[in-house]
């Protein structure tokens, strides 16, 4: 496996997610379906398996991200569901900034924590071993990949360290070049989810400028020119405004 630059891994892993999975994964139908996804709190992964998922893929730069999954899924399999979240932010030697995550945000924007009902059907597929972890990196994918095909890939919102990972290379050229491989790695009709944009309203769609390159969609539209995007808005999860997600689905 080729060795990932240290100064580029991420070493903090999120207790639980930030994004409304419960608004947006339902739009990514991923029943029967093997899906690619990045880790941290690998909430996108246990939501995935809870919602159908046939085989989930984690695909991660941080070097924690299965001690993590494996920490994380021993808890769900042995703690009760309104005791985890207070078990999980215990867990500060690979959590970031534990105090921003509301108990109440968390179990509302988590399908498999709304009920306990749910919490068991995660438990019950957790046991079928569906989950595999791979440690690489998202801008070097074929060094790490084996040319598989996945139903669907959730990028959640990794692409805010764009700029991070281009700092040699114009972003937009940079986002063209990687998006051509990892179109490569999707089914006819599978769908990418490719952006997540926090607190991004319609009037933010159309600034010709924005703080982070890939909040500019005018420049991304363009740079990933002739592949036909989706922008689909819904509620956020802490702030009352407005999140997006952008999607591609391949058609031939």
């Amino acid at each position: 496996m080729k060795k990932v630059p240290e100064e580029k891994v991420f070493q903090k892993v999120y207790p639980f997610t930030t994004e409304n999975i419960g608004e947006y994964f339902k739009r990514l139908d991923l029943k029967d379906k093997d899906v690619f996804t990045v880790g941290s709190s690998l909430d996108q992964a246990f939501n995935a398996l809870l919602l159908g998922a046939k085989n989930i893929t984690v695909f991660d730069l941080n070097a924690n991200t299965e001690e993590f999954y494996k920490l994380k899924r021993d808890m769900i399999l042995s703690v009760p569901r309104e005791k985890l979240f207070s078990e999980v932010l215990k867990q500060n030697k690979v959590s970031l900034d534990p105090d921003n995550f509301p108990k109440e945000t968390v179990m509302h924007i988590n399908p498999y924590l709304k009920n306990d009902y749910y919490f068991n059907v995660l438990r019950e597929k957790l046991q079928e071993d569906r989950i595999s972890i791979v440690y690489g990196d998202i801008f070097n994918i074929d060094d790490y990949l084996e040319k598989q095909k996945f139903d669907c890939m959730i990028f959640s919102n990794i692409l805010q360290y764009l700029d991070f990972f281009a700092k040699n290379e114009d972003s937009y050229q940079f986002l063209s070049k990687n998006f051509q491989k990892w179109k490569e790695y999707l089914n006819k009709d599978g769908i990418m989810q490719l952006l997540y944009l926090y607190s991004f309203s319609m009037e933010d769609a159309i600034k010709p400028n924005n703080y982070l390159s890939t909040y500019n969609l005018r420049k991304v539209m363009a740079a990933l020119k002739g592949n036909e995007l989706m922008i689909e808005w819904f509620d956020d999860s802490f702030n009352n405004e407005k999140d997006a997600i952008v999607t591609y689905t391949k058609k031939m």
